[in-house]
């Protein structure tokens, strides 16, 4: 059950059409609707046609923004779709490439984590969007279930930054 507590909505046109719930509980926001007070939305809130939110004051979610993706089996041509996981887990059973995104969002940040199949050996390359320290791409750890943190930030379009690897978690 959704529930809705406000103390104040402001309707920006006066034509009382800032906010509908329909039947099945999906609540609908006008453009420039505002919210004053405590605003709980216990099953999740879809912007997806407001195009943005303004938030003054905190934010308090009950899990991150950004979902993970846990690919249990990666081998090949690889893209991550950052517009709907912001941290990933992959095992890898092949060589991986990981190809230039079309999803990044300046400013998202998260991390990478390869673990090696049970052969091993397993490498990654990178096409032009990544970007590493010195240019020198990344090395994985070599061993069969080696697990590697790699954490990322995308400065820009076309433009990801990848931090230097956290090699060989036990």
């Amino acid at each position: 059950m959704s529930k809705l507590k406000v103390t104040t909505i402001s309707d920006p046109d006066n034509d009382n059409t800032a906010i509908s719930i329909d039947t099945s509980g999906n609540v609908t926001l006008a453009q420039n609707t505002t919210f004053t007070g405590t605003t709980t939305f216990s099953s999740g809130l879809d912007l997806s046609s407001a195009g943005s939110l303004d938030i003054v004051g905190t934010l308090t979610a009950n899990r991150g923004i950004g979902d993970t993706n846990t690919d249990t089996n990666i081998t090949g041509d690889t893209t991550p779709d950052f517009s709907t996981y912001q941290n990933f887990v992959f095992t890898l059973t092949g060589n991986i490439v990981l190809k230039n995104p079309a999803t990044e969002a300046v400013g998202l940040s998260g991390f990478f984590v390869f673990i090696q199949d049970g052969t091993g050996s397993r490498t990654i390359s990178l096409e032009s969007q990544y970007k590493t320290a010195g240019a020198a791409g990344i090395t994985l750890s070599t061993a069969a279930g080696s697990i590697d943190v790699v954490p990322y930030i995308v400065r820009g379009t076309d433009s990801i930054l990848l931090g230097t690897p956290m090699l060989a978690f036990a």
